[in-house]
């Protein structure tokens, strides 16, 4: 007998935090959706601009160590002549655009 008022006394328990938690998410149905969605839309706007800025700093890598690799030609050749070194100058701040 004693066993029943026990688990009498926990169901009750257990369907009032139910019929509580039931009633707290009907009452804020419309505040729960926009705060997803809001959760959301900041989390896909945030991974979308770290995307981008990723690739473009790939990128600006990509440029940065071709140029490197002409400007470390460039140096590293002693018997270059004047007209050549600036051929080699011009091509090396086209890459850089």
């Amino acid at each position: 007998m004693a066993k029943d008022l026990g688990q009498h006394h926990h169901e009750d328990l257990f369907s009032k935090i139910t019929k509580k938690i039931e009633f707290f998410i009907v009452k804020n149905l419309k505040i729960i959706i926009i705060s997803i969605s809001s959760i959301v839309v900041i989390l896909t706007a945030y991974f979308t601009i770290d995307h981008i800025i990723l690739k473009n700093e790939e990128k600006a890598n990509k440029a940065f160590g071709s140029v490197y690799l002409v400007y470390r030609s460039i140096l590293n050749d002693e018997e270059i002549e004047d007209e050549e070194l600036t051929n080699k100058l011009i091509e090396l701040s086209e890459l850089s655009y």
